[in-house]
């Protein structure tokens, strides 16, 4: 949910860059979308526009080692962030359920880099 920007769309597909701490709820809940270079926004920055977790029909999660952190704390950032978005994406599903609006949402795609999983 850190680092670079950029979006993209194609005939079935919207892509969008959205950035928050996945270790706070809160921002899960409402994450800030990132330019991607279009609007007289620099590519990367802010757009100041919210958007809500429950909006995404699929997620995709990419390990950072960008801060420093070696692969086996990338990997496991990627995975508490991966259960935290499962976590409130059920529960927003649950919710729509509720208001009698049923979605119907990809579970979370992740990227682990540990190299020991493939041997």
């Amino acid at each position: 949910l850190t680092g670079g920007g950029g979006s993209g769309s194609g005939p079935n597909l919207r892509i969008r860059h959205v950035v928050g701490n996945p270790a706070v709820r809160r921002e899960l809940l409402s994450l800030l979308e990132v330019s991607d270079g279009s609007g007289g926004i620099e590519m990367g920055q802010a757009t100041g526009r919210q958007v809500a977790l429950e909006y995404f029909t699929s997620v995709l999660i990419l390990s950072d080692c960008g801060d420093g952190l070696d692969v086996e704390c990338a990997d496991s950032r990627a995975l508490a962030t991966t259960l935290a978005i499962q976590d409130v994406r059920q529960q927003s599903m649950l919710r729509l359920a509720a208001l009698g609006r049923p979605a119907a949402l990809l579970p979370p795609v992740r990227e682990i880099l540990d190299l020991r999983q493939g041997a």
